[in-house]
């Protein structure tokens, strides 16, 4: 199994999500941590991963 599969999804997803997948407006790197899902206007934040 890859150790980036995860990063392999998220590129996925945000390719089909965002706008602009360079400057993600939904899903928002961690940077030691993970992965934010960006909430709604407040860009209030939920961990995903």
């Amino acid at each position: 199994m890859e150790s980036n599969i995860v990063d392999r999804h998220v590129v996925s997803l945000r390719e089909k999500l965002e706008t602009d997948p360079h400057r993600a407006r939904y899903i928002a790197t961690v940077y030691g941590e993970g992965y934010r899902l960006i909430a709604g206007e407040d860009e209030s934040a939920e961990t995903l991963v």
